[in-house]
């Protein structure tokens, strides 16, 4: 579960990860940037690099801080090149 900015607590949905990364490379790239099968897979990759952070974080499970997952994403864009 996720820890939201105001307490209340939701379930994990992995698809957030991916649409706030989609909406990083249209913000930066354009709209036209995720129609390349290539940037569709790289935001898949991406997706799954957060994830897999976020669950070596916490093997146990338990609930992670919004804030927490946003580090994540932020780390591997830039990570990946992509620091604007």
């Amino acid at each position: 579960s996720v820890i939201c900015r105001g307490g209340q607590v939701v379930g994990f949905n992995p698809s957030k990860i991916a649409i706030a990364i989609t909406k990083a490379y249209i913000a930066v790239h354009g709209q036209n940037s995720i129609s390349a099968t290539s940037v569709r897979e790289q935001i898949a990759n991406l997706t799954n690099f957060v994830i897999n952070a976020l669950q070596s974080r916490r093997p146990e499970g338990g609930s992670i801080f919004i804030e927490d997952i946003q580090d994540q994403v932020e780390l591997v864009l830039m990570r990946n090149g992509e620091h604007e």
